[in-house]
């Protein structure tokens, strides 16, 4: 795996131009932009450039994240099945590059305005998940039972604490009424 990695900063494997294709997002009919290039998943991370793709099957999972202008790579490679391999190259990204990375800084929301983003969100019926709080804070309960404390970083948008490259956006509709929110490139609806 090293090799091969070492081998995309080359033309040994392929052309330069073929890579960047590989690690361009795609667009769509409608012109839409997609966090999908050639058989990579595309996306910024904590504002540096990151192409990953993961795996699983029957008792296994894995996991590839490349920062290439950094020339870092993490490979992950499990046989436990409920093995949070992306979460985990989260964490250890972070623990060598977080000098590089740009980290979200909480505001404070008024107690109103976090009561606006209250409620259960789903999917599909019955797939989704709550999100609670008090005074000061927001929880994002997930279908698993994981809760996680968001902090908010501009109006309307929140990170999650321990894990601030994954945002929480939440939308309004005309009148100012909050009907949904995107996490994950997925987008939730709002059903009470």
């Amino acid at each position: 795996m090293y090799q091969w990695d070492r081998a995309l900063y080359t033309e040994e494997l392929i052309f330069p131009e073929n890579l960047m294709d590989a690690f361009t997002p795609a667009k769509l009919n409608s012109g839409d932009a997609v966090s999908y290039g050639f058989g990579w998943q595309v996306r910024k991370f904590l504002g540096l450039n990151v192409v990953s793709h993961g795996g699983s099957w029957i008792g296994f999972r894995t996991f590839i994240q490349r920062f290439p202008e950094q020339k870092f790579k993490l490979v992950i490679l499990s046989n436990l099945a409920q093995m949070a391999v992306k979460g985990l190259a989260s964490q250890i990204s972070k623990i060598f590059l977080r000098d590089k990375m740009m980290f979200p800084v909480a505001i404070k929301v008024d107690s109103k305005v976090l009561q606006e983003y209250m409620g259960r969100y789903e999917v599909a019926w019955g797939i989704g998940g709550k999100i609670s709080g008090d005074r000061t804070s927001l929880f994002l309960k997930q279908p698993d039972g994981t809760q996680w404390r968001l902090l908010a970083e501009a109006p309307d948008k929140f990170f999650l604490d321990g894990r601030e490259e994954e945002s929480v956006t939440f939308n309004r509709d005309q009148n100012g009424k909050v009907i949904s929110l995107r996490l994950a490139g997925i987008t939730v609806k709002k059903i009470e």
